[in-house]
């Protein structure tokens, strides 16, 4: 649970970053983040997931009495970017949905009330084809690789370093390479066949301890998006180029091309999302040709969203719009 938005509220963005452009950095609240939720992981496992919850709500219940914190009526117009999109569809099925304040300040918590009862939730609501115990890691790259790769899915060589000393020796023994952050999304401080490689160790390390280092794989960068384990939308993601560095979150033009996807690669897509669970995920995949089966031509998953930007869908700059947010609350009612 994210209650208090750590990342966003309470630490304040770094100086600008150019690997980070255009968004403000937290380098610090990255680092911090990532290794509290990698220690406390085994607790996600171990802890079932309906204790879980009823300890969260009681908790939401004793700030209440306290006068801590309240639930309040917002609109989806005070909403950004995916949020907006999410709960402006809620709206327009007339899903009542409430936002949690903690000292006057928005968190990320809501409840939403279906079928006859009050619902809270951080982010995403589940339903029981989209829970799976691996759900907790699912943002961690190592962990999907090795998950992934057990069970049949193609994904790059590679692995996690936590010494620039090994990361480096695994750049050079997988070159041409790929160095990024174990926890991180939008492409920020990804290096993409690193001439230097101390350098590139230093930028990833910036906002992660420990980096992953995978064989470079030749081809586009595809987003497939599930939701509750059906898959609802494909993007071709053509980048930014930036000499060393590539920034998937500055002007990347999208396009569609959902129908050109083969059939075997949308049934491996919802069998990946079958395993991870996740009631909207990402799928980020490189290949050459989307239309041919993943096991005739290179294809390789290279990382998983459990909270994916789903505009991209909804306003590609070519093909058919996908309402990612719309299949996602008709899901649950």
């Amino acid at each position: 649970m994210d209650f208090f938005n750590f990342k966003k509220s309470i630490i304040r963005p770094d100086p600008i970053c150019e690997f980070c452009h255009p968004y403000r950095p937290t380098h610090v609240a990255d680092r911090v983040g990532f290794l509290v939720e990698w220690m406390l992981r085994p607790v996600a496992h171990a802890v079932p997931h309906v204790f879980e919850e009823t300890l969260w709500c009681g908790f939401i219940r004793l700030l209440i009495f306290l006068h801590l914190a309240r639930w309040q009526s917002v609109s989806s117009n005070v909403y950004e970017g995916k949020r907006r999109e999410l709960w402006r569809a809620a709206e327009a099925r007339s899903v009542p949905f409430e936002r949690l304040f903690f000292f006057g300040l928005p968190t990320t918590t809501h409840r939403v009330f279906l079928r006859g009862r009050w619902i809270v939730t951080d982010e995403l609501l589940h339903t029981t084809s989209s829970v799976s115990p691996f759900h907790p890691a699912i943002n961690d790259k190592a962990a999907m690789g090795c998950l992934l790769r057990e069970e049949g899915i193609p994904v790059p060589d590679g692995g996690a370093c936590w010494t620039a000393f090994r990361a480096r020796n695994r750049a050079r023994s997988l070159s041409p390479c790929v160095i990024k952050a174990r926890d991180g999304s939008l492409s920020k401080h990804v290096m993409i066949k690193p001439d230097d490689l101390h350098e590139a160790v230093r930028v990833v390390k910036q906002v992660c301890p420990s980096v992953i280092v995978e064989r470079f794989i030749e081809g586009d960068v595809f987003r497939a998006t599930t939701v509750h384990g059906q898959l609802v939308g494909v993007v071709r993601r053509d980048p930014v180029e930036q000499g060393r560095k590539v920034v998937m979150a500055d002007g990347a033009r999208m396009v569609d091309v959902t129908d050109e996807l083969h059939s075997k690669n949308r049934e491996l897509f919802e069998r990946t999302a079958l395993l991870v669970g996740g009631a909207i995920l990402g799928i980020d995949f490189i290949t050459t040709d989307p239309s041919r089966a993943w096991n005739e031509v290179e294809l390789k998953v290279i990382e998983l969203n459990s909270f994916p930007n789903f505009e991209m869908h909804l306003y590609p700059d070519e093909g058919t719009p996908r309402d990612i947010a719309g299949a996602y609350w008709d899901g649950l009612l």
